[in-house]
């Protein structure tokens, strides 16, 4: 026939854990409850306690340490005044920016609810087509066109020279 556990287990292992706010290994824990209970079955008793959230527990393997749980909610209540910083500092302080930089700069470090929201054409992403859809306008495209495109005097972009005779 299977021993008996005591039915204040739980109870006498909280109050030998609040004693000890650094807590207690297994050898410690078996050695205060006083063989009420065997090695393996104290085991198998904090993991059970441990998934029920009863007792709380650090470490791996022999070095694990069971402690007692907080009887309550633990809050932490701020104390003082609480202050948010007013301006963030600057990102790249060595870097002089244009005043358009400033601008953009000053939109992008916002905070999220202060910027006003921004959505997108539903209908645009429902006709894309990749490679077969155009994504600009005709004009910006154009636009684009132009700044790649080869310059009168035969001077190429930089880093283009060599794309002639790779690609051969």
């Amino acid at each position: 026939m299977p021993k008996r556990l005591p039915t204040d287990l739980l109870e006498r292992a909280k109050a030998a854990l609040d004693q000890h706010p650094d807590g207690l290994t297994l050898a410690d824990l078996e050695a205060l409850l006083q063989g009420a209970i065997s090695r393996r079955s104290l085991q198998r008793r904090l993991d059970e306690w441990l998934l029920q959230r009863a007792i709380r527990a650090e470490g791996e393997r022999r070095g694990r340490r069971s402690s007692s749980r907080p009887s309550g909610p633990q809050v932490i209540v701020p104390t003082g005044q609480l202050a948010i910083a007013a301006k963030l500092p600057a990102v790249q302080e060595g870097i002089q920016l244009s005043i358009a930089g400033q601008e953009i700069q000053a939109l992008v470090r916002r905070p999220i609810a202060d910027r006003a929201p921004i959505g997108f054409y539903r209908a645009f992403l429902e006709d894309y087509v990749p490679n077969q859809t155009p994504y600009l306008s005709e004009t910006l495209t154009l636009i684009c066109m132009s700044w790649g495109a080869r310059r009168k005097n035969g001077c190429r972009p930089a880093r283009t020279h060599a794309t002639s005779w790779i690609a051969c």
